[in-house]
This record gives C-alpha cells, structure tokens and sequence, in this order.
C-alpha cells in the first residue's frame, strides 16, 4: 500500500488525469468577484461545485467540493513559490 500513495495520499487524490481535469475546469470557471456561477440548467452554483462536477464528467472519479478548495490552496502556493524561484533566476 505504501507503494502507491505517499505519507498523505495526495499522489493518489490528484493523479495526472484528474490534475489535468482541475486545470482545464480552473480555465473554464475562473475566479471572479462573484461567488456563483450560473450554469447551462439556468441554476447558480458555487465554483468549487463546478469544478467537481467538471472532474466527475471528465474523469468519472469524483473529488467533493470541500478537496477542490483544498487544492486550489495548495496549488496557489505552488504557483507562488513557482513564480518565485523564476524571477530569483532572471
């Protein structure tokens, strides 16, 4: 078991596949001032929602909306750090 999920299982959660998927659902429900989207049914629902929902219908795994707002934390802080280490460089 130890072999395929590290320490906190993160490796398991976000596989490549559903990376993939939670990058193309941040491009297409971006983050805006408002805090809910309508989608094509007419009905308002939280981002976080849509892109769980986004990952299920692409992928069939599902992440709760609760794993996305994690993620997006945790991916945020990647990107700074990312960014950061770049202009360190030029």
């Amino acid at each position: 078991m130890d072999d395929i999920l590290n320490c906190d299982g993160a490796d398991e959660i976000w596989s490549p596949e559903v990376e993939e998927a939670f990058l193309e659902a941040l491009i297409l429900f971006p983050s805006l001032s408002r805090s809910k989207f309508k989608n094509q049914d007419g009905k308002l629902y939280n981002r976080n929602f849509l892109i769980s929902s986004y990952i299920k219908k692409k992928t069939r795994k599902i992440r709760t909306p609760k794993q996305i707002a994690s993620h997006i934390q945790v991916w945020k802080k990647k990107q700074l750090k990312s960014e950061s280490i770049q202009v360190r460089f030029e």
